[in-house]
């Protein structure tokens, strides 16, 4: 596919990249100039890191969005649902699972059971808590939609051999406990074999 110029659309998007990427090295450039303490490489991993969650995020909405409009924001209570043992859970547990705040779970649930896609029940021995499980309907956009987010994982990641793969895995794992450790106040340098 070519734009109305002529160009290439894969030539468009390797200059796209290629900008991306010079942009991240002179953000990271930019700050050790500012801030000459700064671990220049440790900014620029930052901003790269930050830049390849909005692509990765941007790439999935849209991949989930050409089955479900306008459902990405629930992709997240759809996919716990659909991979907990019997396709139900405890709102509690579906936020705690999420990362995100009850009230942010009861908004995305309120909408999928105005959808038909889930339904809530009380626990018959402790009326405190509510099972929020999927419907037939939840089931069925569920099954569309998984499949179609691994392909779309297994695409991104098909230039990576395993090895790289569980090395990128440990590394991401690594880094995501060194920022929990870092926000709350304990030195991400303590443990280095995590």
């Amino acid at each position: 596919m070519a734009k109305q110029d002529g160009t290439p659309s894969s030539a468009i998007e390797n200059a796209d990249a290629r900008s991306l990427e010079d942009h991240d090295q002179e953000t990271a450039r930019r700050y050790k100039e500012e801030y000459p303490w700064s671990d220049q490489l440790a900014v620029e991993i930052g901003v790269r890191l930050v830049s390849a969650r909005l692509a990765l995020g941007g790439a999935v909405e849209r991949r989930v969005n050409e089955i479900a409009p306008g459902s990405f924001a629930r992709f997240g209570v759809l996919r716990t649902l659909q991979l907990a043992p019997g396709q139900r859970m405890t709102q509690k547990e579906i936020s705690q699972r999420q990362g995100v705040t009850s009230g942010n779970v009861t908004r995305l649930i309120d909408g999928l059971e105005r959808d038909g896609l889930v339904k809530r029940s009380a626990n018959d021995s402790d009326r405190r808590l509510t099972y929020v499980e999927l419907t037939q309907a939840g089931k069925e956009l569920g099954s569309q939609l998984l499949p179609a987010v691994a392909r779309f994982s297994a695409q991104v990641c098909s230039a990576f051999t395993d090895a790289e793969k569980r090395q990128l895995r440990d590394l991401l794992r690594r880094y995501k406990s060194y920022v929990t450790r870092a926000l709350e106040g304990d030195p991400a340098d303590s443990d280095r074999s995590s």
